[in-house]
């Protein structure tokens, strides 16, 4: 980012999980003593004959071991749409494909770096930044705009005209203060 003279800002996407498809069967047990309809709507009275009533998945959710590689794969598909290649060596990092054949006619940052929900994007400009956004809101994901990135994964981020420092100041201390070292 710095070497191309761009700036890092970040996303945050909320409720990841939930917005890739299963491609397994998965149900789910109702816990006793939860309503989930209204007194008066049909399927309360439907489910009054079943003891233990299920229901079947549509959405990923936290906490399904395959919940994670749901939501990989979903919004890989996205960004690999937009034009955007895989890093051979780090395939959380995507690079912005410039090749002739890439009809994309938007501007779009030149890299995103990706941890689960958590977005990095090294863009030339803000309208880069923007492109990008509006496009993963089009998507349907619910994107939470963080502007310049200032702390990401615990590495705060100082960004000044010739140079990005990353520090880890931050996590250091939050480390000391919860076992009492500060």
């Amino acid at each position: 980012t710095a070497q191309n003279k761009a700036q890092l800002y970040q996303i945050d996407i909320k409720n990841a999980y939930p917005t890739s498809d299963l491609k397994e069967d998965i149900y789910i047990e109702i816990p006793k003593g939860i309503s989930l309809f209204p007194d008066h709507h049909p399927m309360k009275a439907a489910l009054q004959h079943y003891t233990d009533p299920v229901f079947k998945l549509n959405k990923s959710l936290y906490g399904l071991k395959q919940a994670g590689k749901n939501w990989e794969e979903h919004l890989s598909k996205i960004v690999l749409e937009l034009g955007y290649k895989q890093n051979d060596a780090d395939p959380c990092l995507y690079e912005y494909n410039t090749s002739p054949d890439n009809k994309t006619t938007v501007t779009l940052p030149e890299a995103i770096g990706i941890y689960v929900d958590d977005i990095a994007i090294s863009a030339k400009t803000h309208e880069q930044y923007e492109n990008l956004c509006t496009h993963l809101d089009k998507q349907k994901l619910t994107v939470t705009k963080l502007g310049l990135a200032k702390l990401l994964l615990g590495v705060r981020i100082i960004q000044e005209k010739d140079y990005i420092r990353l520090t880890q100041d931050h996590f250091i201390t939050e480390i000391a203060r919860e076992y009492n070292l500060q």
